[in-house]
């Protein structure tokens, strides 16, 4: 039973860490993440055929990105209205 409950714990922490609901302590001796993130412009250049090659947007298709209508297009994600997509 203890396993289980570890396991379970163990789980749930590693979710929390991930979306950064929770932190630890001198946690900033080590890499930060947020460093290795693309630039804004760099995103901008690749993200039109990053869309197409994952199906969220049509070759061709020059409609400037828009996080509230990329969500209703996710899969589980809610939309603006809080409608799923």
């Amino acid at each position: 039973m203890r396993k289980h409950f570890e396991a379970m714990v163990f789980t749930a922490l590693a979710g929390e860490l991930h979306t950064g609901d929770v932190a630890v302590l001198g946690s900033e001796e080590y890499a930060d993440c947020s460093k290795q993130l693309l630039e804004w412009e760099v995103v901008q250049e690749k993200l039109g055929s990053y869309l197409v090659e994952v199906g969220l947007c049509e070759k061709g298709e020059a409609a400037a990105f828009d996080a509230k209508v990329f969500r209703c297009r996710v899969p589980g994600e809610r939309g603006p209205e809080g409608v799923p997509g």
